[in-house]
């Protein structure tokens, strides 16, 4: 935007129903810096998907600009997660335990979403995916399998399961104990 010494603000017309946006705070150009702003748009979960021609608008004392904008709403979905377990305990060096991460679509077209679990830090309990790959379109579901070698620290750890689409997350708590072996002694 060119309104030298002037401060611009910025406006959007013909944005759908549902849609937001939000731009910088105005800015005054000088007549060696131009006055680069950003627009961001957003939709709602219930925008009607489609292209809409907008327009942008930068408007200062004296001067206004516009241009228009091929703006397109893709359909996003929403999601949830339950787990068949919240807790289990895993024996150090023994069988792996697990938890099926079921996850069901609530709203719009389902898309992939990856499941990962946090918390467990240096605990030394492994994690894998059946698929193994950790990725599933809902309706679906993923298992989470701990596995506890040797060397793991014994312990209870509040482990986070995470389903990840884009920017979006959906978490269920796990606690996880790890527990020692036991020997069995001959009388």
């Amino acid at each position: 935007v060119s309104a030298v010494g002037q401060s611009v603000v910025l406006s959007v017309s013909g944005l759908p129903a549902n849609t937001t946006f939000s731009s910088g705070a105005p800015c005054t150009p000088t007549s060696s810096t131009p006055c680069p702003v950003s627009v961001t748009v957003s939709a709602a979960i219930n925008a009607s998907p489609g292209t809409y021609i907008i327009s942008i608008v930068g408007t200062s004392s004296s001067k206004t600009h516009s241009l228009s904008y091929t703006l397109t709403v893709v359909q996003g979905f929403t999601y949830s997660m339950g787990l068949s377990s919240s807790s289990g305990m895993v024996v150090r060096g023994g069988a792996s335990i697990n938890t099926n991460a079921a996850i069901s679509v609530l709203t719009g077209t389902a898309k992939p979403v990856t499941v990962s679990v946090t918390g467990l830090g240096s605990s030394g309990v492994t994690v894998s995916y059946s698929p193994t790959t950790a990725v599933c379109t809902p309706n679906c579901q993923v298992q989470v399998i701990f596995s506890a070698p040797s060397s793991a620290v014994l312990g209870t750890y509040a482990a986070t399961v995470v389903a990840t689409y884009g920017t979006q997350n959906v978490t269920a708590n796990y606690s996880l104990r790890l527990k020692k072996r036991r020997v069995l002694r001959k009388a």
